[in-house]
C-alpha cells in the first residue's frame, strides 16, 4: 500500500507505531489534515476522521 507521498507503508501510523490523528472536512473529504482547523475550500471545522474497526 502507498500513502499520499508515495512512500510504502500504514499511513495511519507514525513512525513510532502510534496511530496518527487525520481530520477532514464533511464536505470536502478529500481535504485532510494532521491536526484540527478550517476547510481551506469552504471555511468549515476539520473533524477527526473515524477510523473504520474490523473485529476478528
Amino acid at each position: 500500500m502507498r500513502n499520499d507521498t508515495g512512500e510504502k507503508g500504514n499511513d495511519k501510523k507514525t513512525g513510532k507505531g502510534e496511530r496518527q490523528e487525520v481530520y477532514t472536512c464533511s464536505m470536502h473529504p478529500e481535504v485532510k489534515a494532521d491536526k484540527p482547523g478550517k476547510c481551506p475550500l469552504c471555511g468549515m471545522d476539520l473533524i477527526k476522521k473515524k477510523e473504520n474497526v474490523k473485529s476478528a
